[in-house]
């Protein structure tokens, strides 16, 4: 959980801000996690955790820009994953609503103020 947490939160926090809260550790920067994020990401050869974690194509287009920032410039983990991203869909796809939601009406009119 923590390589996809790094990786979705890594297009809008910068380096430094992520690196404090993973205690210095910070998932992207290690290169011996590059199996947990090729997971992430749709390898085949590669289990995905079987836990809460965004599909391949969120994770795809969280590296894309993540690798877009110049910040992230040259990061090892980010180049080695850029070529699994040439299906990736666009970062606007992602954030429109797709189908129905199941929020219950107070809820779901509080959400749109």
């Amino acid at each position: 959980k923590c390589c996809f947490i790094d990786l979705i939160l890594a297009p809008y926090l910068g380096r430094a801000e992520l690196g404090e809260i993973f205690d210095g550790r910070e998932p992207l920067e290690r290169e011996d996690l590059l199996p947990q994020f090729r997971s992430l990401l749709g390898d085949e050869q590669i289990s995905k955790p079987f836990e809460c974690v965004g599909d391949a194509g969120e994770c795809q287009a969280a590296t894309v820009l993540a690798a877009a920032r110049p910040d992230r410039a040259g990061s090892p983990v980010l180049q080695a994953l850029l070529p699994m991203t040439a299906d990736a869909p666009p970062a606007a796809a992602l954030l429109a609503p797709i189908g129905t939601d199941f929020v219950e009406p107070p809820y779901a009119a509080a959400a749109l103020v």
